[in-house]
């Protein structure tokens, strides 16, 4: 693993068979990757996985040879509901792993149950919205406005935000690792960093030789000048 560069997966999946729906029927497991529904196969995950899985230890060993350091674990209806399996997944691998939430919307528990799975690194609910693989082919008239969403909204507005928490520690330890790695002020790179997200154009050169502690000499300004700013854009694309 690159710890110079660390790679956060935003989309995984963990996977032990299936046990969902799709426009109102049920889905299940069938061989090689593929969902039974509605009476037939429908291909899924490539035919290698011969029992339609895909574990948390599978996903871990495919994140160490991509050179992945953490993921978030998502889900959708057609799966099925797997807030226990992403559950044990992140104790399991506590530093590797985010996860979701899912809930049939419309059910009346499903405050309960985000209350009941709500944690500092499980503390996003996913609500997969699309007639093919969401929750609107199973309720054709869903609205996330609906009045029975309501007492779900309040109580995502009170599941911890680690996952905003986590990010902004990233950030910073990110800008204070480039800083000492070329001798740069922290503060005013953080300070051309901000200005480039707010107004989304490029430090100018003289900008980025204020922020060397170190002025270079005339011969090597460009150069130098040059090399920050290119280590500048990466950064803000990790950002």
């Amino acid at each position: 693993m690159n710890k110079s560069f660390e790679i956060f997966d935003a989309h995984a999946h963990i996977i032990y068979g299936i046990n969902g729906i799709k426009r109102g029927q049920k889905t299940a497991t069938a061989k090689y990757g593929r969902i039974l529904w509605n009476n037939k196969e429908i291909n899924f995950l490539p035919p290698f996985f011969y029992d339609t899985q895909f574990t948390s230890e599978t996903l871990i060993e495919n994140m160490d040879f991509c050179g992945e350091s953490k993921t978030v674990l998502l889900q959708n209806p057609v799966i099925g509901i797997l807030n226990n399996e992403i559950q044990q997944a992140i104790e399991k691998y506590l530093e590797r792993f985010f996860g979701t939430i899912q809930v049939d919307p419309l059910k009346k528990d499903a405050s309960d149950v985000i209350q009941k799975y709500a944690s500092e690194k499980q503390n996003t609910l996913k609500l997969e919205i699309g007639e093919e693989w969401g929750w609107s082919g199973n309720y054709p008239d869903f609205s996330l406005l609906a009045k029975e969403m309501m007492s779900v909204w309040e109580t995502v507005a009170n599941i911890p935000d680690e996952f905003h928490t986590f990010w902004n520690k990233e950030r910073d330890n990110a800008i204070v690792t480039f800083s000492q790695e070329d001798n740069l002020d922290s503060e005013k790179l953080e300070k051309i960093i901000g200005n480039y997200l707010f107004t989304e154009k490029l430090p100018l050169r003289d900008d980025v030789i204020g922020v060397m502690k170190t002025r270079p000499s005339l011969k090597d300004r460009n150069a130098k000048a040059e090399r920050v700013t290119g280590k500048i854009l990466t950064l803000l694309i990790r950002l």
